[in-house]
């Protein structure tokens, strides 16, 4: 006689982790950048947002970590970035995005990124990307400077020509 029973059914969690483990075997070691990227291409203020995605072409987990470095037009390091401080892993046929914050204080002009990656033995990632920095409020007043000092000029050569 089974009809006054009842399941005791209890809510519970449960905590696992992952283990990564490189066995004997046919192994391919593989990545590419899929994705190096600016927030913008045009930027007045405070920070430039980067995004690298790389994806695991392979069949084992890489583990991508490099720099990004920045420079002017010409060509002088202005900032460094590192990629992957966390030194997460990439798994098989997964893409991971990294993102990397770019403070770049009172600058102006063309600047190049370059994301290098290192993952397996020595494999190597390579991208870059253009972007530029113009402060809009400084170069409005400087325009308008340059605008009032070319009046003037004309100004005083008309009034030189009519006398």
């Amino acid at each position: 006689y089974c009809g006054d029973i009842e399941p005791i059914v209890q809510p519970g969690a449960q905590i696992g982790s992952m283990i990564l483990l490189n066995v004997s075997g046919d192994a391919t070691t593989s990545a590419k950048v899929e994705e190096f990227s600016i927030a913008k291409k045009l930027y007045s203020y405070n920070p430039a947002d980067f995004t690298t995605r790389v994806l695991n072409t392979g069949t084992v987990h890489v583990k991508p970590k490099g720099s990004i470095v920045v420079t002017n037009a010409f060509g002088k390091e202005v900032g460094n970035l590192t990629v992957n401080e966390t030194k997460g892993n990439v798994l098989p046929d997964q893409i991971r995005k990294f993102e990397n914050e770019w403070s770049y204080g009172k600058r102006f002009g063309w600047y190049t990124a370059r994301v290098s990656l290192t993952y397996g033995a020595a494999d190597t990632l390579n991208d870059s990307l253009v972007f530029f920095i113009i402060p809009w409020k400084e170069t409005a007043g400087v325009i308008l400077i340059l605008l009032v000092l070319i009046y003037m000029l004309r100004h005083m050569q008309w009034k030189k020509e009519n006398k």
